[in-house]
């Protein structure tokens, strides 16, 4: 029985479940992704962060002002606060997503902000949006986030096309940043940079010209300044030059290209330009590659200054270069040295490339030059300012000249200008005025006023003359009864 029973009771298994996610972690887990999706997405859309060094910070608000390019915002200011050193401040930015390829070494960064220039006002439209910091990203260079900011905008952008020129000068005059760069009195670009030499001797400026006329720039190109009003007295008269009322204010370059053959188009990097005073000098040096020569006066050369015209047959050979002190020779004459720049290619004798390698061969030029009679000899170029010029000239029957050579240069021989011509021949006049009595033609003549004056009081005189008159008036009456006898008579005779 007991065997039955056990036979029809069901054995017990014992089953294990599998535990599963718990539906209260749904929620939080699916917080969580979506808290790291957004994270992510944050992390991702978010731009570079830089740090800008300025100054100060005059204009710059963190979380207001903007950075720009080309107008378009591409970054905001986040922070401002002291630079480590204490010198200036840092700017913290952030930049807008896919910045990152204009961010290297060669950015630049500025504020931009109302500025009055001498060429103009720039930066108006700040004035309602407020100052913004402006960017140049530059061309090339390693990828960088820390940038020193410029102290002025630059004046060319990495966007612009044209070519940069270096000129030397003296003195900077009137030119300041910004001044135009003229080429046919059309502007095609602007001064952009000056500096002092290493030395202090001059000043180099680098200006900016415009693509396509920088193509028109070459090696032989002459640069001038233009600055305000020339006024210049010369031995051709006075010269006015005014380029524009733009150059009148603030300065100006303009620049010319002589048409020359086999000049070489192509401007070295390292090629300075001379920057000439005016249009007259760059243009008289365009054509004129000089040599030094001397020639001594023995005259006056009162009048004669730097850069007067050295002419032959009143064209423009060369120009005076300096004016040396009196010299006195052994016999007791003195003379002026004036030591010039000639082009011996002007001049219409036998020249080649080995006449001007050294002074040894213009030494032999210069004696063809005085055998066929060609003598330097100082004239008058403008009688109302009183300048000279030097003018080389063939003179007639010249006294025979051994060239020599004085201080390593080959001396042109002179003769007396027509100034001393003119001069022996006032000389000559005003002694054979000298020569004429003329004190005793004035007593003569006075002496003969003394007699006609005597002669005309005399009472004797004066009474011949009442006596003359009294008889002319008789006979006028005399005629006049006898006018009518004579009328009848003739009529009588006539019937």
């Amino acid at each position: 029985m007991n065997e039955r029973r056990s036979a029809t009771v069901p054995t017990a298994t014992l089953v294990q479940r599998r535990r599963g996610v718990n539906a209260i972690w749904i929620v939080p887990i699916a917080a969580l992704i979506a808290s790291i999706w957004l994270v992510y997405q944050a992390l991702s859309s978010r731009g570079p962060v830089i740090s800008i060094h300025f100054e100060n910070a005059e204009g710059i608000e963190a979380g207001k002002t903007r950075l720009r390019y080309l107008n378009v915002e591409i970054g905001k200011v986040t922070a401002v606060q002291f630079a480590d050193a204490g010198t200036g401040v840092e700017i913290s930015a952030e930049m807008m997503p896919g910045s990152e390829s204009r961010l290297t070494d060669t950015t630049r960064f500025w504020v931009v902000r109302p500025r009055l220039e001498a060429t103009g006002v720039s930066g108006l439209s700040t004035l309602l949006s407020g100052a913004y910091i402006g960017m140049d990203p530059g061309e090339g260079g390693k990828s960088r986030r820390k940038f020193e900011a410029l102290n002025e905008p630059p004046r060319v952008l990495s966007h612009q096309t044209g070519s940069v020129f270096r000129l030397w000068s003296p003195e900077l005059e009137s030119l300041s940043i910004g001044s135009p760069v003229y080429f046919r009195r059309l502007q095609v670009g602007s001064v952009v940079g000056y500096a002092l030499s290493d030395d202090h001797s001059h000043v180099e400026i680098e200006v900016f010209v415009d693509s396509p006329h920088d193509a028109y720039v070459h090696t032989e190109s002459r640069f001038w300044n233009v600055s305000g009003v020339r006024v210049q007295a010369s031995s051709e008269g006075l010269d006015v030059d005014v380029e524009s009322l733009m150059a009148l204010a603030s300065g100006g370059v303009a620049f010319s290209v002589p048409e020359l053959p086999g000049v070489d188009v192509a401007v070295p990097k390292d090629h300075i330009f001379t920057l000439f005073p005016s249009r007259s000098e760059a243009q008289e040096q365009a054509v004129i590659g000089t040599h030094p020569f001397l020639v001594y006066f023995n005259e006056s050369v009162r009048g004669l200054q730097r850069d007067a015209a050295v002419e032959f047959r009143g064209l423009r050979v060369g120009s005076v270069r300096e004016i040396l002190d009196a010299k006195q020779l052994d016999n007791g004459e003195i003379r002026i040295g004036v030591l010039l720049g000639i082009d011996p290619e002007r001049m219409p004798y036998d020249t080649n490339s080995e006449l001007a390698t050294g002074w040894e061969r213009r030494l032999e030029w210069v004696q063809r030059l005085s055998d066929s009679g060609a003598r330097a000899q100082l004239k008058a170029g403008n009688l109302l300012t009183g300048q000279k010029y030097i003018e080389i000239d063939i003179i007639d029957q010249p006294e025979p000249v051994t060239v020599s050579a004085d201080m390593g240069y080959p001396v042109i021989p002179s003769a007396g200008g027509a100034l001393e011509g003119i001069t022996q021949s006032l000389a000559s006049i005003l002694t054979k005025v000298d020569g004429i009595p003329i004190a005793q033609i004035g007593r003569d003549v006075g002496g003969a006023a003394k007699a006609a004056n005597r002669l005309a009081n005399d009472e004797n005189l004066t009474q011949t003359v009442r006596n003359l008159n009294a008889a002319v008036n008789q006979l006028g009456a005399l005629l006049s009864e006898a006018r009518p006898l004579v009328i009848n008579a003739t009529e009588a005779s006539a019937g």
